[in-house]
């Protein structure tokens, strides 16, 4: 399993995110075995940024907490609201596949596998 933690952005969170732009990528860069996917959210302008969705890959609310909380765009008040969630990554060309496919299912219903990057 992992959690999800889907993040909106405040208003105008722009020059925010410029100015802890590199902090963040730092600090992704040091917790990068525990990040699955992560990346902004552009949903009507490629240009604009209006949250972030993070998988950490971690099943403990308590320990993906303390992942996010530490992001320095966290700190700096970039997000007006995080949401999480547990998730299990299930398919996909990441995956190599399905998780019910041989080789890919753990015994708890878990990917026994890591995503291979492509």
């Amino acid at each position: 399993m992992a959690t999800l933690y889907f993040c909106r952005d405040i208003d105008n969170s722009q020059g925010l995110r410029a100015q802890h732009r590199a902090a963040h990528f730092t600090y992704i860069e040091s917790i990068m075995d525990e990040v699955l996917i992560a990346g902004p959210v552009r949903p009507d302008d490629p240009a604009t940024v209006t949250g972030s969705v993070f998988v950490y890959a971690t099943d403990d609310p308590d320990q993906a907490q303390a992942l996010l909380q530490a992001d320095p765009y966290v700190q700096a008040g970039i997000y007006a609201a995080c949401d999480s969630m547990p998730f299990l990554p299930a398919a996909g060309v990441w995956l190599g596949g399905g998780i019910w496919q041989e080789g890919t299912l753990g015994t708890d219903g878990s990917p026994s596998r890591s995503p291979e990057p492509s």
